[in-house]
């Protein structure tokens, strides 16, 4: 098999994520240092793996070919680095060696050798041989859930499941929640597709947070998966992943059903005052601040771990229900993440009391609500 290539440009943007997926430290396997690419029946396919998540990128593109069918496994690092590096504007060619464990990739006057090794010794997954469900949602609606959710989910918390997002689908309605345990993130979409009535997933954090480095083109994704693992697939672009094993808790039920106090702020007000804020107590390993509310103004006073007063700022509010005659302590870095994920010009803050969470969402728009644990001051 020989892989032709117009320009290195086009091949940068075949080989691109399963290049970056290679890597063998997840599993001590050396094969996944390597990417497998495959010229079957007339399909044209690039595989990179870490044992648990796998891009596939099957060629759309007339700038590549590839002559014969076969199979090359080549060493993943170094064939994206040389092809970045190679001349611009030429045609690039890469084949195997016979009886060595070398193949040539050649472009303009450069005739660069990689490492390979045997096709029939690199891992092949069987992504969903037993598939037990599959919907199809608008690709762009799917990648902001996922996004928006993934911010307020674990990163290295004991329990698997608050490192993860989950996804789930019922009565033409996608819901996505993410939370660490202080804070937590649900948003829902309506959704027009085809597949199963029921979609119920719950994806690592590290998989969740591949959406976000993702830019297909693709309108529609389709969602596939079994027991284990889920499917991603845009088309000429597929993404694998293994699922959290076990049950996501009922979160839901966390988001209070009524509040008794409610503050309504400029968006980008609030969050231009939290960030003057957590300038002056980013140096805490929790940070906090102490907020309350008073004559139409939100008030924000800076706090150090001693408790120190380190600075003062307010922003234009207005409050509904009953009156807020409480301080509020919050980490600051809580609701800018919330505010940098709620679409509108205007958010409300909805309140019970100063020990229990309070809940941050966009007045027009009930589709994404943020809850936020109080810290003590």
């Amino acid at each position: 098999m020989e892989l032709i290539a117009e320009n290195s440009t086009y091949l940068l943007n075949f080989i691109g994520h399963a290049c970056a997926n290679a890597d063998s430290r997840k599993t001590n396997i050396q094969a996944y240092d390597f990417v497998y690419i495959s010229n079957k029946q007339g399909i044209l396919s690039i595989s990179g793996s870490n044992g648990s998540q796998t891009f596939t990128r099957e060629n759309q593109s007339e700038y590549i070919q590839a002559k014969g069918d076969g199979e090359l496994c080549v060493e993943a690092s170094k064939f994206f680095q040389i092809v970045r590096a190679l001349p611009k504007g030429q045609p690039v060619k890469l084949k195997g060696l016979k009886d060595k464990d070398r193949a040539v990739i050649s472009s303009g006057r450069s005739k660069l050798q990689l490492k390979i090794i045997e096709p029939t010794t690199y891992p092949q997954l069987e992504v969903l041989k037993n598939q037990t469900g599959s919907f199809k949602v608008a690709a762009k609606t799917f990648v902001q859930l996922v996004n928006d959710a993934a911010y307020a989910a674990g990163r290295t918390d004991a329990r698997a499941y608050l490192n993860s997002v989950y996804l789930k689908a019922k009565n033409n309605t996608l819901y996505g929640v993410g939370t660490d345990g202080h804070r937590l993130s649900a948003i829902k979409h309506s959704i027009e597709g085809d597949g199963n009535a029921d979609l119920d997933l719950v994806i690592p954090i590290n998989a969740a947070l591949v959406f976000a480095r993702l830019n297909e083109s693709a309108e529609f994704l389709e969602v596939s998966f079994n027991g284990s693992r889920a499917q991603f697939n845009w088309g000429g672009l597929i993404y694998s992943t293994t699922l959290v094993d076990g049950k996501y808790p009922d979160v839901m039920k966390l988001l209070p059903t009524r509040c008794d106090s409610k503050l309504v702020a400029n968006k980008e007000n609030l969050a231009d005052s939290l960030k003057r804020m957590l300038v002056l107590v980013s140096d805490d390993k929790h940070p906090k601040v102490q907020m309350s509310f008073c004559d139409n103004l939100i008030k924000f006073k800076a706090l150090s771990n001693s408790d120190e007063d380190l600075g003062l700022d307010e922003v234009a509010g207005a409050s509904a229900g009953n009156a807020i005659d409480f301080v509020y302590g919050l980490n600051p870095r809580y609701l800018l993440d919330a505010l940098n994920h709620i679409q509108g010009e205007n958010v409300e803050l909805l309140f019970t009391d100063h020990l229990s969470a309070f809940c941050v969402g966009a007045t027009d728009c009930k589709n994404t609500r943020a809850l936020i644990m109080p810290v003590r001051i």
